[in-house]
């Protein structure tokens, strides 16, 4: 049984993530400037200061761009081969989850754990993007199976501590110093609720781990801050501290308001969300671990770090998703003879069951209903968090995705009402979890089919292929912002490109000059774009008249588009593009 329950919940993760790593497109922003600058150092063979678009990017530690890297080199430039890394890391995490939830709370838990975490919907929402999250989670999830270790294993103590010191290392090393400070604070937070544990968590912080992690982490920083002096000084308080505090300069982001960054959790976690009452008064049936408190620790920490003033994205509280995943798994793990713990599975299975149905009649009916075939999305800095992009995509996009209620609603819909049936019997009860999660695939692929039909309004792919096919020769390619703004061009294209806005982004940009040659202003585009140089121009859709304004006449014919951004040519631009010959 339990060996079925291990796969049950594994191969889901291995369908969703792995079997589906190339799609979709590398989108802006975060996703595509790790797969650009991880494709830079393949073709630069630099793979000690990445650079992004020529622009070294040390904001981030360096492991992420390695890992990525070597899959690139493996797989070629493809969403593949980007976004494989990442993929295996979320399955990784699923496997640790697992274990953590195994040597906790018993073998069958372990495995619905895994399950859940696997068949989240914000596993796929935000698994599909490339950035350090999953790395960071994966590295601080066995940082916490190595203490749970080597709290049972007093004999091999010394090498779990090890371990654990690796794994932070490696979480540092993802992430930056978030790697260290999350799981000692976890543990300093475990070691006040378990007394009987203390000695045993206290010999952690002996000096080998410290040595240990020291050695792993310090070489990088230090071979950069001798390339770039001042850099460590600028990643502490700038970089690190400044994003915790929100004080970080240049601000490149705006954090998530703390309301709406919990909300946004009833989808991340949906649809186990919802058995969050049953988790809370089920009474496991095993014996109690002396770290039992690790997942309820874990979560407490990720809202605690969350509260603080910091510049809090979407995304930041994956690293304590396993310990949402642990919890809910209590649901299923309670005496399956109490008949208020019954109910309060009933009644989540049965309002999916009834949502699913509503799913369904409306995809039915939708063929009857007038569709809006226009609308105007918001430009896309609008658009580029979770809220944004719900209410910043025009109506008329999101009818498009109306086909994919039926694989959606149809798998929730049976996925629950099997479950329901399963609560009929205590010998049962507990295996109800699991065609609620093989239902919530149908939910999971239609979701990445979503991400796919959005990649345009996300990402550059589109006007990157027009310009590998049509711009030849010296011709001068401007980004209408700044270059984290259209990170996924320097992925697919093959040209590289200038950008109009804030050339002090990057440290080595403020602190040396290096690359204010890739940054140009309106005044020099608009003189070599009369100059009839060959210039092309990407930018917002809502800024055409804007250009044709500066340009000296009506706004120039939109040659491509992804989105609501546009590419436009000059006249020389055209008329080589048309001819096929070398610009001059």
């Amino acid at each position: 049984m339990n060996r079925f329950l291990v796969l049950a919940a594994l191969i889901p993760a291995a369908v969703l993530h792995v079997a589906t790593a190339a799609v979709p497109d590398v989108y802006d922003e975060l996703p595509g400037q790790y797969a650009a600058t991880a494709w830079e150092m393949v073709e630069s063979g630099n793979w000690l200061i990445p650079a992004h678009d020529g622009l070294p990017r040390l904001q981030k530690p360096p492991l992420v761009y390695w890992i990525t890297a070597a899959s690139l080199r493996v797989f070629g430039r493809s969403e593949f081969g980007a976004r494989l890394p990442t993929a295996l890391a979320l399955v990784g995490l699923m496997l640790v989850t697992r274990a953590l939830g195994a040597r906790l709370y018993g073998q069958p838990r372990g495995a619905v754990a895994a399950g859940i975490l696997g068949t989240s919907l914000g596993s796929v929402l935000l698994g599909k993007l490339i950035m350090p999250e999953p790395f960071l989670a994966l590295g601080i999830a066995f940082a916490l199976f190595a203490v749970v270790r080597s709290v049972e294993d007093p004999a091999r103590r010394r090498w779990w501590a090890l371990a654990a010191w690796a794994a932070v290392a490696f979480a540092t090393l993802s992430k930056g110093l978030h790697g260290l400070l999350l799981p000692a604070v976890i543990v300093t937070l475990l070691a006040a609720a378990s007394p009987a544990s203390r000695p045993s968590l206290a010999a952690l912080a002996r000096s080998p781990g410290l040595v240990l992690f020291l050695a792993l982490i310090l070489p990088w920083p230090l071979y950069i801050e001798s390339q770039f002096p001042g850099y460590l000084r600028d990643n502490l308080f700038n970089e690190q501290l400044g994003r915790l505090l929100d004080t970080h300069f240049p601000r490149d982001s705006e954090p998530t308001p703390l309301p709406l960054f919990w909300a946004q959790h009833l989808a991340w976690w949906f649809p186990w969300v919802l058995f969050a009452p049953a988790a809370a008064m089920a009474r496991p049936v095993g014996s109690r671990h002396p770290l039992g408190a690790l997942a309820g620790v874990w979560l407490l920490t990720a809202a605690v770090a969350a509260s603080l003033p910091a510049q809090r994205q979407d995304y930041h509280s994956m690293f304590a998703w396993p310990a949402f995943a642990l919890l809910a798994s209590r649901a299923w793990d309670g005496a399956p003879d109490r008949r208020a713990l019954r109910l309060a599975l009933a009644l989540p299975l049965l309002g999916l069951a009834v949502l699913g149905a509503l799913g369904l009649a409306a995809y039915g009916l939708s063929g009857s209903v007038p569709h809006p075939a226009i609308g105007s999305s918001a430009a896309f800095e609008e658009r580029n968090s979770g809220a944004g992009a719900i209410s910043g995509i025009a109506e008329a996009e999101w009818w498009g995705l109306l086909p994919l209620l039926a694989p959606a609603a149809g798998g929730i819909f049976v996925g629950a009402a099997w479950a329901l049936a399963l609560l009929r019997r205590p010998r049962t009860l507990r295996w109800s979890w699991a065609p609620l999660a093989a239902g919530s695939l149908g939910l999971l692929a239609a979701a990445i089919v979503g991400l796919q039909a959005f990649a345009p309004l996300f990402g550059l792919k589109g006007i990157a292929v027009a310009l590998d096919r049509e711009a030849r020769g010296a011709a001068l390619i401007v980004y209408d912002g700044p270059s984290h703004r259209a990170s996924s061009l320097c992925f697919y294209a093959a040209r590289p490109v200038r950008w109009l806005e804030r050339p002090e982004t990057e440290f080595a940009v403020r602190s040396r000059g290096i690359g204010r040659d890739r940054f140009v202003t309106d005044s020099e585009v608009v003189k070599r774009w009369r100059a009839e140089e060959s210039v092309w121009l990407i930018t917002e859709e809502r800024r055409l008249q804007l250009w044709g304004a500066r340009l000296g006449g009506d706004p120039p014919p939109v040659v491509a588009r992804s989105g609501t951004r546009v590419l436009l040519a000059n006249r020389a631009a055209r008329a080589g593009a048309a001819s096929g010959e070398a610009f001059r």
